[in-house]
């Protein structure tokens, strides 16, 4: 089997640049898009500028798997962003599953480390969501709140 030729970097400056209320990428001016054509944007700025820097350390080729966070944000818009619904529901789903908050009945050295590893996360989550969630010990089924 061949190996595959990466494409050569044709480009010399690459910028962010504002999108309305987000930003994109430039190379030599010309805004970057996905693999279907769409235009590359996020509303998070440190997010793009990591993508920019990825970018900007490509050196004579330009390798795909070296731009894990372009790859990553090129998913959420070309292959989750048509099927939003879909994947928030199916999330929704797995959320109801979530082992973080079902926690162990012994030995007391794996109850303290998921509570000292565990609840500060859910602590993030109820603050940053503003929900309650439950947790219990055990594996019998809770629900947790819409």
């Amino acid at each position: 089997m061949a190996e595959r030729k990466l494409p050569k970097r044709l480009y010399i400056d690459v910028s962010v640049i504002a999108i309305d209320e987000c930003y994109g990428i430039t190379l030599e001016g010309n805004v970057l898009k996905t693999p279907a054509a769409a235009m590359l944007f996020t509303e998070c700025l440190p997010l793009i500028e990591a993508v920019e820097m990825e970018w900007e350390a490509q050196k004579i080729e330009i390798d795909i798997q070296s731009l894990p966070l372009f790859r990553l944000l090129v998913a959420s818009i070309d292959d989750v962003g048509p099927k939003r619904e879909e994947v928030n529901r199916k999330t929704l789903q797995f959320g109801a599953t979530d082992l973080l908050c079902y926690r162990a009945q012994d030995p007391p050295d794996l109850i303290n480390r998921q509570e000292k590893k565990w609840q500060p996360i859910i602590n993030w989550a109820e603050e940053e969501l503003n929900v309650p969630f439950r947790v219990t010990d055990g594996i019998s089924p809770i629900t947790q709140s819409q």
